[in-house]
């Protein structure tokens, strides 16, 4: 009995240990404080990357269509970018007013207004890129093109990122 009781406790501590070794060395790495989340979002960015190559392999595209779309692509991407930066902003901000001692109903709503705003404007102009690009193509192209599309979105929805 005396022997099972030692063994008990030694297997507590030896386990007691490895736990706190274990907890000291996610505090002493940085990068793992980050977590999973940000190794996600920067697959994220990879893979958005990927899934436009991925597209335009897919598309068969003839030269001047490949520039042409490059073109919208580029001018999209550069349009874009304010749009995410003021919406970066704006989520902070609306993290701040959340989470502050004194809530400020009046101006959280204002800040919900404007995201949606933004998010309108972002939704327009993606709309409007894959209009553009969606001109560019033969019909069998678009069958693709559109197909390749839906299946992005259904990915994203799965996946919970588009939001």
């Amino acid at each position: 009995m005396k022997s099972i009781l030692k063994l008990s406790v030694l297997t507590a501590l030896v386990f007691a240990l490895s736990v706190n070794a274990s907890a000291q060395q996610r505090l002493n790495n940085p990068d793992r404080l980050r977590g999973d989340r940000q190794t996600q979002m920067q697959k994220m960015r990879s893979n958005q990357g990927n899934q436009h190559q991925r597209m335009m392999n897919m598309l068969d595209l003839n030269e001047e269509q490949s520039e042409q779309i490059e073109t919208i692509h580029l001018n999209g991407q550069k349009s874009m970018l304010p749009l995410r930066n003021t919406l970066r902003e704006k989520n902070a901000r609306l993290r701040t007013l959340t989470t502050s001692e004194s809530y400020d109903e009046k101006a959280v709503n204002e800040v919900i207004e404007e995201i949606s705003e933004i998010r309108a404007a972002m939704l327009t102009m993606r709309t409007s890129h894959r209009r553009q690009i969606r001109e560019l193509l033969t019909e069998e192209q678009r069958i693709k093109f559109d197909s390749f599309q839906q299946n992005s979105l259904r990915r994203q929805h799965k996946r919970g990122i588009n939001k």
